[in-house]
């Protein structure tokens, strides 16, 4: 397909790590399916995660179908369920769920002639009668493989995308409580802003989104976005951005909430079409095998590195905070996938105030006006930001520092060892 933050005062607290996930397969689809909206639901008291549409294994516009299936989690048994209701199936389709519905929203067709159509429909599924109700009202703007997410469990929130032939920079709210859509501030109209295959998460009132491209080269994007919704009038959002680090690349990841932090899990580390090859014409994409997160508020991403996640995700099913499931997608080869997987969350990267690592450490003169010296570290690597996120500086086990570049004002110093990380404040005069 062409296709407030707030300030770290945490002098010596650190970031305690584990191994994230504990990642089981679980059960398998009638199918191998990828590009798959997935989400979760209820039926009564027994979890069910769902799936509709997508593309088969031939990975050729002709497998782009209307299939839907169910995965039971207390029997494990996968049961069909009535076909996506649309004349044609899909791509770059996206579902989330409040209360007992599921609305699958845009994507797009694939036409016998390889030209692409934008959907603006809204398909709405009833996990209590499991079958599909009427649509709800068209998206005013048309998207596909946009961002979406819900806020306080009452609004849906889509943002930017594709359309037809180029990005949008839309941010389109559904309301189903009043059947309506309500227009909320755009996102800046830049492509750094502007991308398809990106995904995110609401945290609070802190919408948070990243990677994807855009059609300014195709090429991946490693840019976090975070809008700031106005709780007394959603509609209202101040967009702000960042680069947390510049070396990490996502497209078509599943996003995840849990506890305090934003993930993204699996998906790939550069750009391609449906059929998984880069869009520059290289060759096969493989799955980036990873789980990026942040916590709430910081403008440091992490990454941990897993033995087989897919890529070409278009969703997760949220059991809870800390389980998650996923279904179908892509491994390395071109090789679609049936398996359901069920992640659990075993780590802690919540902050912690401990002084194990750092106890011997001193960052001096603060403030300072040119040189910054480390002592009582080693082996450790540096990152030095403005207090939006922008990176400045990076180093390995540099113990001497100079600002006289700077302007003067408040940076941040973000040191991180194997097992921990340690944010400082410092000042330069």
């Amino acid at each position: 397909m062409l296709k407030s933050i707030w300030f770290l005062f945490l002098f010596f607290c650190s970031f305690a790590f584990s191994q994230q996930w504990t990642i089981t397969e679980v059960g398998q689809l009638p199918e191998p399916i990828t590009n798959n909206p997935v989400c979760e639901g209820w039926q009564g008291d027994t979890l069910y995660i769902y799936t509709f549409g997508g593309l088969d294994a031939t990975l050729t516009s002709t497998g782009i179908h209307r299939r839907a299936y169910r995965y039971n989690t207390i029997s494990e048994v996968v049961e069909s369920i009535p076909d996506l209701p649309d004349t044609l199936g899909k791509l770059g389709v996206a579902a989330h769920r409040i209360g007992d519905i599921i609305y699958v929203t845009g994507g797009y067709h694939v036409l016998s002639g390889g030209s692409e159509i934008t959907s603006d429909k809204v398909h709405r599924f009833n996990t209590q009668t499991n079958s599909w109700l009427t649509d709800a009202p068209n998206i005013p703007v048309a998207t596909d493989d946009h961002v979406q997410s819900v806020w306080r469990d009452s609004l849906l929130f889509l943002v930017t995308g594709w359309k037809n032939t180029t990005n949008i920079q839309h941010c389109q709210i559904f309301d189903p409580a009043n059947n309506q859509w309500l227009s909320a501030t755009s996102v800046p109209n830049s492509h750094d802003y502007k991308s398809f295959g990106a995904s995110g998460v609401i945290i609070g009132d802190e919408f948070y989104y990243f990677g994807g491209t855009s059609a300014w080269t195709f090429g991946p994007q490693n840019k976090l976005r975070i809008g700031t919704i106005d709780p007394n009038d959603p509609t209202n959002v101040t967009w702000t951005i960042q680069t947390p680090d510049v070396n990490v690349f996502g497209y078509r990841m599943a996003a995840a909430k849990v506890n305090n932090e934003a993930h993204w899990i699996g998906g790939a580390s550069l750009s391609y079409n449906f059929d998984g090859i880069d869009y520059n014409g290289s060759g096969v994409v493989a799955p980036a095998n990873r789980d990026a997160f942040i916590q709430a508020g910081t403008p440091w991403l992490y990454t941990q590195t897993y033995d087989t996640i897919p890529m070409d995700l278009r969703g997760i099913g949220n059991a809870s905070d800390s389980i998650k499931y996923i279904m179908g997608g892509m491994f390395d080869g071109q090789n679609v996938s049936n398996k359901i997987y069920k992640l659990e969350y075993t780590g802690n990267a919540v902050a912690s105030l401990t002084d194990n690592l750092f106890d011997k450490l001193k960052i001096y003169p603060n403030p300072t006006t040119d040189l910054l010296l480390i002592d009582g570290i080693e082996e450790f690597e540096l990152k030095l930001t403005d207090t939006k996120g922008n990176l400045l500086l990076k180093a390995l086990n540099s113990t001497k520092i100079h600002l006289n570049h700077l302007a003067a004002g408040i940076y941040l110093v973000h040191l991180k060892t194997k097992h921990q990380t340690q944010i400082i404040k410092i000042i330069k005069e």
